[in-house]
């Protein structure tokens, strides 16, 4: 996916983006896979796994619109910004969700 993408890029490329730590992305990571394996493991509430997917694209969210302005080169912050942009849209459609199942999120 994007991120995978993002991993595969020149470091020098990434440096530039100055909020954007190794321990951010380690974060966001483990937070990835903590959610995987709970989801695998116990079966989740329609709302508890709307909320947790919820949380997390806004995780994601966050770092792409910081991304997207913080990067130097013109076609980096253009791809973070598209990414920030799906992510935004993510959210809406989560949201929609959860209001069309009269869940709270």
């Amino acid at each position: 996916m994007d991120i995978s993408f993002a991993a595969r890029l020149p470091h020098e490329e990434l440096v530039t983006v100055k909020s954007l730590t190794q321990a951010r992305v380690d974060q966001l990571l483990d937070s990835t896979q903590a959610i995987l394996e709970k989801s695998k493991s116990s079966r989740l509430s329609t709302k508890a796994a709307a909320e947790m997917t919820l949380k997390l694209e806004q995780e994601f969210l966050a770092v792409h619109i910081t991304a997207a302005i913080e990067f130097e080169t013109k076609s980096m912050r253009q791809m973070f910004h598209s990414i920030g942009k799906s992510e935004e849209e993510h959210c809406r459609e989560i949201r929609a969700y959860c209001v069309a199942a009269s869940i709270k999120a």
